[in-house]
């Protein structure tokens, strides 16, 4: 009888046992893991804030995992953070960067930057008539990064597109962000935000 009363209670132990790993399943699916998700849209609302680029370089992109910068394939940077706000994009380096312009009908010398701010639509069409990223070096095959203004009047913005990937516990607060350069399909930026 005692035997059998154990057995019962073993029986009863490991069904309860169970029963909580299948209702935190359940619960899991239904509130999300606390893991960071991929963002789809409202990125004007999501990445609003001030990110800190935490490495440069190539950009890998495994299927079902979050994007990252290969930290093998690295190229150095001066970008220091990127802040979006309402409708603008505010660029600030650690040191100062050359900033080259394209006009139309005249040249115009390049100047060295600390910061840079310029409008910007992350949900259509991105960076109004500024380029940043990476070209790469003539002699070493390696990369620097390259900033450039576009002036063709006001008649004529140029748009750069914001290709990204954002990460959060919901579609209003990101993050995780991966920004590829406006002039570069490969290498980006891995971006986390400054702490409030």
């Amino acid at each position: 009888m005692a035997i059998l009363r154990k057995l019962i209670s073993s029986i009863l132990f490991f069904s309860m046992l169970c029963s909580f790993v299948s209702c935190g399943k359940l619960i899991d699916e239904i509130m999300g893991t606390g893991d960071d998700e991929p963002i789809q849209c409202n990125y004007s609302v999501a990445l609003k804030g001030k990110w800190k680029v935490v490495r440069a370089g190539y950009v890998e992109n495994p299927a079902g995992e979050m994007a990252y910068v290969n930290k093998e394939e690295t190229i150095p940077t001066s970008l220091e953070w990127i802040e979006f706000g309402d409708g603008t994009a505010h660029f600030h380096f650690s040191k100062p960067v050359m900033l080259e312009y394209q006009t139309l009908g005249m040249e115009r010398e390049p100047d060295w930057i600390t910061d840079y701010t310029c409008l910007c639509k992350l949900d259509n069409s991105g960076f109004c008539n500024f380029s940043f990223g990476f070209s790469p070096n003539e002699h070493d095959g390696g990369y620097h990064e390259s900033y450039c203004e576009w002036d063709f009047g006001e008649e004529n913005p140029v748009y750069r597109w914001a290709n990204l990937w954002a990460y959060g516990k919901d579609d209003d607060y990101a993050t995780t962000l991966i920004l590829y350069g406006t002039n570069d399909t490969y290498r980006g930026y891995e971006m986390k935000r400054y702490d409030k």
